[in-house]
């Protein structure tokens, strides 16, 4: 996975260039195996669906019933 610096060519002249991470299944893989940008990236989409709620919970408006 990106370990090396050449560009895979096929017969029909199609290229692969490496690449250090990648998507699979819905979880983020990197080059080393590691998993710290997969917990990174499940923080980032939980603090936005958080602020995204914050602004409904702290609305005077909204009854407690409708929250």
């Amino acid at each position: 996975m990106g370990e090396g610096k050449e560009i895979l060519k096929f017969d029909g002249g199609e290229e692969i260039k490496p690449f250090t991470d990648c998507t699979y299944l819905g979880t983020k893989i990197d080059q080393l195996g590691d998993n710290k940008t997969e917990i990174k990236h499940r923080i980032s989409q939980t603090r936005k669906a958080i602020n995204a709620l914050n602004s409904i919970w702290w609305h005077k408006n909204i009854t407690k019933n409708r929250k």
